[in-house]
């Protein structure tokens, strides 16, 4: 299955999830998010920043993540302040 089919097999299978004809499982998700080409953790972020967030954090190499994580949790540490 090309790129191109995977990705409308998931147009497809998000139409029904919309639908409530089927339930989402983990192994469901998991087939979903490699067919629409994004981290399973977008599937569930509850709103758009958050689902932005996943996705270019995701496109990061490695050392980029750890750097971000830490400046992510630094300010959010601020903001409790």
């Amino acid at each position: 299955m090309d790129k191109d089919q995977d990705k409308n097999r998931g147009a497809v299978l998000i139409n029904r999830y919309e639908r409530e004809r089927n339930q989402a499982d983990m192994t469901k998700a998991a087939e979903l998010a490699k067919a629409l080409d994004v981290p399973v953790a977008y599937l569930f972020a509850e709103d758009d920043d958050l689902a932005a967030a996943i996705l270019a954090f995701a496109k990061l190499p490695s050392g980029e993540r750890q750097r971000m994580r830490e400046e992510l949790e630094r300010l959010a540490g601020e903001q409790r302040d």
